[in-house]
């Protein structure tokens, strides 16, 4: 029973997978179907110093480094108790759930991101203290962070 699946030949066309949370179909006859891999999700902040009280904005972006669209990947992002979130976050590409609460936290899971593609999420917020801006975010599916959270600094004047 170890080999249980050795040597067997599945018929043209029924190649399909499920993977961390992705899912992605594939196949036909002669392809090859090349292994999922992470999407990433890149965070840029501008401006990156701010007056207490006025705007800066995140823009995080999903990237799909596939030859297939995968599903369930997303994000959460806790901004602080200091912060709040002045417009309803927009964002591109189906997003199967998303929420926002003025108070600062933001989610989405985008319902497909389509393959060689990103997906977007933009974040407009208001610093109500002077200080920094350092958001936590945690990810959803087979997402991983590239590179650094920006600080946002927040100056009085």
């Amino acid at each position: 029973m170890k080999n249980f699946l050795k040597n067997r030949i599945l018929p043209a066309g029924v190649i399909s997978m499920s993977l961390f949370g992705l899912s992605a179909c594939g196949g036909g006859s002669g392809s090859t179907d090349a292994p999922i891999v992470p999407s990433a999700l890149t965070i840029a902040a501008t401006p990156l110093s701010v007056v207490k009280g006025n705007i800066s904005t995140y823009t995080f972006t999903a990237t799909n480094r596939n030859a297939v669209a995968v599903s369930g990947v997303g994000f959460s992002v806790d901004f602080g108790a200091n912060v709040t979130i002045t417009q309803r976050p927009q964002f591109g590409c189906t997003a199967s759930s998303f929420s926002y609460s003025s108070s600062g936290t933001a989610s989405i899971t985008f319902g497909s991101v389509p393959a060689n593609s990103q997906c977007q999420m933009v974040v407009s917020i208001t610093p109500l203290n002077i200080g920094v801006v350092s958001p936590a975010v945690s990810t959803v599916g087979n997402l991983n962070i590239s590179g650094s959270i920006p600080v946002v600094t927040v100056t009085p004047f």
